[in-house]
């Protein structure tokens, strides 16, 4: 049985901006598939179609009845029907971050830190500063003179760092899009430069920190590897940042080279011994969420493999084995929610590969709400499962505010200002919480008025009040 992995959206965007993954163009098929009436013996194997010179690993599951759960072919002993799932990984090669050997030098990422600028000791004299060279003493007299960590490929280059000692600010990040669900592996190379205070390098994925710290040798010029693991989850898009948490003003002074995130290719199939002389028959099929089907012996509703046991009178029993897949799709609107007139909200009801009808008639997967009422949508997914969600918006409208004209007056005289609206708060620009303001002295009057549902509006006046003669 062959499975192949198929490609989400955001891959399909990544193979146009950034190369292409060979996951997509490998395949494996778990072979052994067998009947046999009483006990059964004999050996798993796996076919697998790949351009990918790394060698997988392979897990079998159950172990049960195998003589070594984590080889290419083990041998098998059961004496009664077992299904085999297999599970192989191949490390791709293909390396999704751009320059991350800084050959085409400075471009291609992001960091919190600034371009070198000069100074006493050379372009880095500053602390929070970065250079990408070919050499560190090049870029401050007290930098050790290193090669970059692959000397001999391209131009040799690397990031050159004056440690920043400000906390929590990013060395390098750059944005790449990712497969959901996915693993992948990090790496980072780094070498002291000054051998007082080494930096610590850490990466940082969408916020979060991930995996353990290299903490750098004192020696100069000693290159040394980060590597980090890390599932994609939900995620279609990673933010990749590296961060150096010394924060020492002295030494801390470092450099980084090819940097690399590598796609972990998974592949799974399954293989079945039937032990039985009846036939044996596999089905695929999937259902909608909330929908039952009768597999071994009772309506199920949940996806997995169910395996009914039919009675020939024989012997052995003959087996029917469903592969049932259940369909869910989430789809959530948020909560029912005020606005005030003015602003908009972007309702989005996005699921790949399907269609969309809103109580507008409106077919988009998306829908901007400018007024009150009441949103619905239902989506239907390829397979033909719909999923219906409504919000109730109410826009609430602004206060009325209009405090008039600039004008003048003589002095003496006095003007009330009123921003009155019901239920509403105000604020004057003397701090005065009032409806209404009297005005005696020349001065720019402003107030801001807060409806009872928090809408604002703000007006303002500029009274000159002259002297009489």
């Amino acid at each position: 049985m062959t499975r192949k992995v198929s490609l989400t959206l955001a891959f399909l965007f990544s193979f146009l901006s950034y190369g292409v993954s060979q996951c997509s163009n490998s395949s494996i098929e778990a072979t052994g598939d067998s009947s046999f009436c009483s006990s059964a013996s004999g050996n798993l194997n796996i076919l697998i179609n790949t351009t990918i010179p790394n060698n997988p690993t392979y897990v079998w599951s159950p172990s049960t009845g195998l003589s070594n759960s984590t080889i290419k072919s083990p041998t098998y002993s059961v004496t009664s029907t077992t299904s085999y799932t297999v599970k192989v990984t191949i490390k791709d090669n293909y390396n999704w971050i751009n320059n991350g050997d800084f050959e085409q030098g400075n471009t291609g990422f992001t960091s919190g830190h600034g371009p070198g600028t000069g100074g006493t000791w050379g372009l880095l004299s500053s602390a929070g500063t970065y250079a990408v060279s070919t050499n560190p003493q090049a870029t401050h007299t007290n930098f050790a003179s290193c090669s970059d960590h692959t000397p001999g490929a391209g131009n040799n280059r690397m990031m050159v760092v004056n440690g920043s000692p400000t906390a929590n600010v990013n060395v390098w990040c750059q944005s790449v899009p990712v497969n959901p669900n996915t693993n992948y592996r990090l790496v980072l190379w780094g070498t002291s430069v000054v051998s007082s205070s080494p930096a610590i390098l850490r990466f940082r994925i969408n916020g979060t920190m991930v995996g353990n710290s290299l903490t750098l040798s004192s020696p100069t010029c000693t290159w040394q590897k980060l590597t980090v693991n890390w599932n994609s989850g939900n995620a279609t898009n990673a933010n990749i940042c590296i961060r150096n948490q010394n924060t020492s003003g002295a030494g801390n002074d470092f450099a980084i080279d090819d940097i690399q995130f590598k796609e972990d290719c998974v592949f799974r199939d399954t293989v079945v011994i039937s032990v039985g002389d009846g036939f044996q028959k596999m089905v695929d099929t999937s259902i909608c969420s909330g929908e039952t089907y009768f597999a071994a012996g009772q309506l199920q509703s949940a996806s997995g493999i169910y395996i009914d046991t039919l009675s020939t009178g024989g012997s052995c029993d003959s087996l029917l084995i469903t592969n049932l897949t259940v369909v869910d799709h989430s789809l959530d609107l948020g909560n029912d929610s005020s606005y005030c007139v003015g602003d908009s909200v972007l309702l989005d009801a996005n699921l790949p590969n399907s269609t969309y009808l809103w109580n507008d008639n409106s077919t988009l997967a998306t829908n901007l709400a400018v007024s009150s009422g009441t949103y619905m949508v239902t989506v239907t997914s390829q397979e033909g499962c719909q999923k219906t969600d409504s919000v109730s918006l109410t826009f609430n409208p602004q206060p009325q505010v209009d405090l008039g004209q600039d004008t003048s007056y003589c002095s003496g005289d006095s003007i009330t200002l009123n921003a009155f609206n019901p239920q509403a708060t105000y604020s004057w620009q003397d701090n005065s919480t009032q409806a209404e303001l009297i005005a005696t002295a020349s001065n720019l009057y402003s107030v801001t008025v807060t409806s009872l549902e928090g809408c604002e509006k703000s007006d303002e006046v500029n009274l000159t009040f002259y002297a009489v003669p």
